[in-house]
């Protein structure tokens, strides 16, 4: 009769051993990045230090074309422009966000989950004691040192985480400045209809009617206005890029309200860079991170040797440095970098965006793939075992030795039912979930691998670094971080061209900024 329940328990825990994914690559686990909504995406970054305000905002445009500008309601009037390479805010967009838990952080022990090994040392301890009493007591202990031995693993395991015309008295031209691609003027204007025109004898847009009370609300706040009109290169193309705005101002600000003219929602990536942690006083946006961070070398994953970056003091992993040159024109040692995002619809754009601050709480959102939440779901049920059956245990025992009406197949029932609890309340409440790119941790060292066999063949040569994009397009050789056609650009996984006297050297941009050496 005893062996019943012996097999019964041997299916169990062979159920519960191979319900866990395995991964096809047997000598490293791949890293995993976030994907972006296919909504417009917009990406800005505030530093306020010292009563300033440093604001960069990245425009969505793509594409060529002429006469392009965008319009930027500032409190003060700017102190300084600057251009800014696209790459830093796609490089913090990479480095500074969400915890994705895909992969399992660990090989396991004999090729089996932490938990779920743990789980079965538990569960063969405690059914010794259920069906042999005194006799399997002994091997209880020495399974009870195994595990006491191995929470330090445990514990680390779990700790891990997871032209301008000429302007009239109304609108008054402070200063103008050629920053990068962009005609930039700095406005102080004092009617709004004045201020339309202005842009239309500039070959610019005119406001839409619905615009007119919010630039009479800015005006009536003593509000500048900046206008960057993007020029054309001598090829015609107009390619634009994010300008760096400097001004003096008594609390931060995003300037939101004339976004939600397009009529269209955007999910909008905030980065603000302070002294302390900042908190959105009138939008909900969600948090994704906050850490302070210091200016030191690091080790470079994908790099021989060391770095010099931006790493995070209380979150860091291999990896999460900020190694791109812009970062110090926006970040310094000690300072706070709070990240925020979310979908904003043009409704909810009715004001701008002020901050709060306070103590910096170290945080990192926990988002989870398909392949995530079925691991966290069955470690969870791995956990109902470890903590759950050793105490059903001595109720059987108590409950035997007393001749209460305890039975095995009450107990086996109750366990079953606890761990399927455990694992459909975990998949069905763990929260959001999000799509991920992988990439592997050696990918420059494959891609510089497949230009050098792509470019051995005569036929595949360029003058241009149009002609390198598009030669990398029929090849098929794509983004590894974003899973994207590359760009020329310093952003990761993308290339930048360097000409020398031996030709043009590809310079390929890793995840922290940093170029490939």
């Amino acid at each position: 009769m005893k062996i019943k329940p012996i097999a019964f328990i041997l299916v169990f825990l062979c159920v519960l051993c191979v319900c866990e994914f395995s991964f096809a690559d047997g000598f490293y686990v791949p890293e995993v990045r976030q994907k972006l909504p296919d909504i417009p995406v917009q990406r800005a970054l505030v530093k306020y230090r010292d009563g300033a305000e440093t604001l960069m905002i990245e425009s969505t445009l793509n594409g060529s074309g002429k006469n392009f500008g965008w319009v930027i309601p500032v409190p003060g009037q700017p102190l300084r422009l600057e251009k800014l390479s696209p790459g830093l805010l796609k490089t913090l967009s990479a480095q500074i966000g969400p915890s994705i838990n895909h992969f399992r952080p660990d090989r396991g022990i004999f090729g089996v989950p932490i938990l779920v090994f743990f789980a079965i040392l538990i569960a063969i301890g405690c059914f010794s004691v259920i069906l042999w009493g005194k006799k399997g007591f002994f091997s209880f202990i020495i399974l009870f040192a195994l595990i006491f031995f191995g929470i330090p693993t445990l514990i680390s395991y779990k700790a891990a985480p997871w032209s301008s015309s000429v302007a009239d008295s109304l609108v008054e031209i402070k200063h103008r400045e050629i920053v990068g691609n962009y005609e930039i003027f700095v406005l102080d204007v004092k009617d709004s209809l004045e201020f339309d025109q202005w842009l239309q004898d500039n070959r610019l847009r005119s406001f839409p009617k619905r615009a007119i009370p919010i630039i009479d609300h800015y005006i009536a706040d003593g509000w500048y206005f900046v206008v960057a009109r993007l020029q054309m290169t001598k090829d015609g193309i107009s390619t634009p890029h994010p300008v760096l705005l400097e001004f003096e101002t008594d609390s931060p600000v995003y300037p939101m309200q004339l976004t939600a003219l397009p009529n269209t929602s955007v999910h909008l990536e905030l980065f603000v860079i302070a002294e302390d942690e900042a908190i959105p006083v009138n939008y909900d946006l969600q948090k994704e991170y906050c850490d302070s961070f210091e200016y030191k070398e690091f080790y470079a994953r994908n790099s021989s040797g060391t770095d010099k970056g931006f790493v995070p003091a209380e979150l860091y992993q291999i990896g999460d440095a900020i190694a791109h040159a812009d970062a110090l024109k926006v970040m310094w040692p000690g300072c706070v970098a709070t990240k925020f995002s979310g979908k904003i619809s043009s409704s909810d754009m009715r004001d701008d965006m002020f901050f709060e601050f306070k103590n910096p709480s170290p945080y990192q959102m926990q988002l989870y793939t398909a392949k995530g939440r079925m691991n966290k779901s069955i470690d969870n049920s791995a956990l109902v075992i470890i903590f759950g059956l050793p105490l059903l245990t001595v109720l059987y025992r108590l409950a035997k030795t007393r001749q209460y009406k305890f039975t095995l197949k009450k107990l086996l029932f109750i366990v079953v039912i606890s761990c399927a609890a455990g694992f459909f309340l975990t998949y069905a409440f763990i929260g959001k979930t999000t799509e991920v790119n992988t990439l592997h941790f050696y990918w420059p060292q494959s891609f510089m691998a497949n230009l050098s066999d792509l470019f051995s063949i005569p036929e595949n040569s360029f003058e241009t670094g149009e002609e390198l994009i598009k030669i990398l397009e029929k090849e098929g050789i794509k983004n590894q971080v974003t899973n994207e056609p590359i760009i020329l650009e310093d952003s990761p996984g993308n290339i930048i061209l360097r000409k020398d006297a031996d030709g043009f050297r590809i310079k390929l941009c890793l995840e922290n900024g940093s170029f490939l050496r």
